[in-house]
């Protein structure tokens, strides 16, 4: 086995343990909302897009449960293209580079990282209308935001569906030079 399907095979266990984190870590963070919006943690759910002080009302199950399946909507989709990553890996690990299946994958998992930026804007806005679901009137709030991640996934993303076809066009030049007597 060539060093790459050595690392191959790590590179596809390490996107499998992702894919198994996203949601466990979703549902710490959720499930433990009270804990989360202390103090301590307060910069932690800043970066998960979660705004401690919007929260001025109690925090109910249902804000939870909710809070979790909004995070999910990109969570589901960053879990999908972890299954991609993984899929991608094992077909490296078993020395296939330039086959239709590669292609495939590398391309599935851009389209998926793009369309897991736009859901990751819009989980951002339905979280500020959760965190503050519970609030006095007039206290209820929605955002909008883009933010530097989501244009770095976005870019990441076309990327890949960019460099798919570079990998296919190789793949078409490998095939037509095997035919080539």
């Amino acid at each position: 086995m060539t060093r790459m399907q050595k690392l191959s095979r790590r590179f596809r266990v390490f996107f499998l343990l992702v894919l198994g984190a996203i949601p466990l870590l979703a549902g710490l963070i959720w499930f433990n909302l009270e804990l989360m919006l202390e103090g301590r943690f307060s910069l932690f759910c800043i970066s998960q897009g979660i705004d401690p002080s919007l929260v001025r009302g109690p925090v109910t199950g249902a804000m939870k449960l909710l809070g979790f399946l909004v995070f999910m909507l990109p969570g589901s989709l960053q879990m999908a293209a972890m299954w991609s990553l993984a899929r991608l890996f094992g077909e490296f690990a078993r020395g296939e580079l330039f086959s239709p299946a590669t292609v495939g994958l590398l391309a599935r998992t851009g389209w998926v990282l793009l369309a897991a930026q736009a859901a990751g804007m819009l989980a951002g806005s339905l979280t500020t209308l959760v965190l503050t679901m519970n609030n006095p009137a007039g206290q209820h709030m929605i955002s909008l935001s883009l933010s530097g991640a989501q244009i770095m996934g976005g870019c990441l993303g076309l990327a890949l569906v960019f460099a798919a076809r570079v990998l296919d066009e190789a793949r078409l030049l490998r095939e037509a030079d095997a035919l080539t007597i």
